[in-house]
């Protein structure tokens, strides 16, 4: 087994009709001159390393053979790799999302790992808000349940205004938009 090193990986791009341009005038990136791109995958468990003895190899590889090694014996509570490093571009509003805790997708997708978010704010328009929470306490099941099925349910999260530099912690069960 080669030694630790510092790992380059290969950033896998997503083409999306809400993405922009930032990801490749910004970073870089590769794409067609008209490319929306969204979203820039720079650390996954299929990340390629482009570097050292583990060239050609996955994170996910790397991660089984030495995933202690790599992240410390908390990494003994992990089938796979854990983590998921993105850059995210998005030109238009995403949609009202909600992820689950760990035990709500073992239960319901049979996955072992919910998804709690942490969110770097880069650059931002001056009035860009991202929606966290509900903006009414006691909304009832029904009036949401309307609204979800109406495509209506933005109305209902709390816009939050964000700018350069910010952090934005969403822990899994947190109703959420970019």
């Amino acid at each position: 087994m080669a030694e630790m090193y510092p790992l380059r990986l290969e950033p896998q791009l997503k083409e999306v009709v809400w993405g922009g341009r930032w990801l490749a005038e910004q970073l870089g990136r590769a794409g067609t001159p008209d490319a929306r791109l969204g979203e820039s995958w720079e650390a996954y468990g299929g990340s390629l390393v482009t570097n050292g003895p583990w060239h050609g190899h996955t994170l996910a590889d790397l991660f089984e053979h030495s995933g202690e090694r790599m992240m410390g014996r908390a990494a003994r509570a992990y089938p796979k790799f854990p983590l998921l490093v993105k850059f995210i571009d998005a030109k238009q509003n995403l949609s009202v999302q909600i992820h689950p805790d760990d035990a709500l997708a073992q239960k319901l997708e049979q996955y072992p790992l919910g998804k709690t978010e942490f969110w770097y704010i880069i650059e931002a328009e001056p009035d860009a808000t991202i929606r966290y929470g509900l903006n009414a306490a006691g909304l009832d099941r029904e009036t949401l349940q309307e609204a979800i099925g109406a495509g209506d349910l933005l109305r209902y999260t709390q816009p939050t205004p964000v700018k350069a530099g910010d952090v934005v912690f969403i822990p899994a069960g947190t109703i959420h938009a970019l």
